[in-house]
């Protein structure tokens, strides 16, 4: 998704940058840094996805780079840190869960007494502890499961919509900075 800015002057930014190009083009890349840095904070605070660990949101960064046709700020989910960003970001189509290693896919389940409700983490690691010899669970295995996809949450999108005021209020007080500094 690309985010275009207006100036409020646009022909007196177009002469800072002609009279002095280092300066304007300093003060774009603060101002790229800056917008980047909203955008990405926004991200990581306006998401409809449940974090668990955290990684998802440490894992969308920023990057700013000057180049041939101007300024470039991307803000990204790095999937070094989280390898699943873009899943939860795009979403999933409907699709088979196959075991890899094993002939099955075993998980644990609560049975009647239990009222059918899920296993939390704790439990299930007390399970492995005892020996599986709780009575309020069991296990069920099957050769494949029916996933039925993922709802995208493009949480990225979605802070650069919800910046993009901000954005250009950014980028017009960084060319109003470059100019009292070609001014002086």
């Amino acid at each position: 998704m690309d985010i275009k800015y207006q100036f409020r002057n646009l022909e007196q930014v177009k002469n800072i940058a002609k009279k002095s190009p280092g300066i304007f083009e300093k003060n774009m890349i603060l101002a790229a840094k800056v917008a980047t840095r909203d955008v990405q904070k926004t991200a990581r605070a306006k998401h409809f996805f449940r974090s668990r660990t955290g990684h998802l949101e440490m894992a969308i960064e920023t990057e700013v780079e000057a180049a041939d046709q101007g300024v470039v700020g991307v803000v990204f989910i790095n999937d070094n840190v989280a390898p699943y960003g873009k899943f939860v970001h795009t979403g999933t189509g409907p699709h088979w869960i196959r075991p890899k290693k094993k002939k099955a896919l075993r998980w644990a389940t609560a049975i009647a007494t239990k009222g059918g409700t899920q296993i939390s983490k704790r439990m299930y690691q007390n399970l492995r502890k005892e020996g599986y010899q709780n009575k309020n669970v069991s296990f069920a295995f099957a050769k494949g499961v029916w996933h039925p996809g993922t709802v995208p949450d493009p949480f990225l999108y979605d802070a650069a919509t919800y910046s993009q005021k901000n954005i250009n209020d950014i980028f017009n007080r960084y060319a109003d900075r470059a100019s009292l500094e070609v001014s002086r």
